[in-house]
């Protein structure tokens, strides 16, 4: 993947988390996304006209399933996994992100990108002794992503970018979990499960 084509992606993938709460927008407010150029980054800016948030939230909302206090007698707020997966694209461009509480209501969230960005390392250095998790995702954004999560819970990480790469990997490693892409290139997720129970259940027909 070309570092062009790879923080277009990024940039793509960032834009999407980052704007994914617009659907359920209320109508009479508005949300602006906008692109431009910054120094030598490409700035990816989303605002919107929200309640804003808490002082007490702000060094916490790029953590996974981070939650503001509801003291306020409102439903809680919280930030899933969107912000984090930004976060982690974003930092492994090279690139930074954060967020400008606007005057009175409303705050923008941007990322900048180095519209020269270094290219996806394939794979890292297993660790001795830590359990193994196979992940079968083709996504050139997605899988990095789920690969970083894993190894920072302490898992060494296989990825399969095909159906049959994972079976090739299956036959040789030991595994204690495995993700999977349901829309694999050369076979769906939802058959190649199948296929993996069937021959799991095979094998253990045969040794009794």
């Amino acid at each position: 993947m070309s570092p062009r084509n790879s923080a277009a992606g990024s940039a793509r993938s960032s834009s999407y988390e980052s704007s994914n709460g617009c659907s359920t927008w209320p109508k009479t407010r508005s949300v602006q996304v906008r692109v431009a150029a910054y120094g030598d980054n490409l700035r990816v800016s989303v605002k919107d006209e929200g309640s804003g948030i808490p002082d007490e939230f702000r060094s916490r909302i790029f953590q996974k399933f981070a939650q503001a206090d509801a003291s306020d007698g409102r439903a809680k707020q919280g930030t899933g996994l969107g912000l984090s997966i930004c976060k982690a694209i974003v930092e492994r461009m090279g690139g930074r992100i954060g967020f400008e509480p606007g005057r009175g209501l409303g705050t923008t969230f941007y990322f900048d990108i180095p519209l020269q960005s270094r290219p996806l390392t394939s794979s890292t250095p297993s660790r001795p002794g830590r359990p193994a998790v196979l992940v079968c995702e083709d996504d050139g954004d997605i899988a990095p992503i789920l690969r970083g999560i894993l190894e920072g819970a302490g898992y060494n990480v296989d990825l399969a970018t095909t159906a049959t790469q994972a079976k090739e990997l299956l036959k040789v490693n030991r595994y204690v979990g495995m993700t999977l892409d349901l829309a694999l290139p050369d076979q769906d997720g939802i058959s190649l499960l199948r296929d993996l129970r069937g021959h799991a259940a095979a094998v253990l027909s045969a040794r009794r």
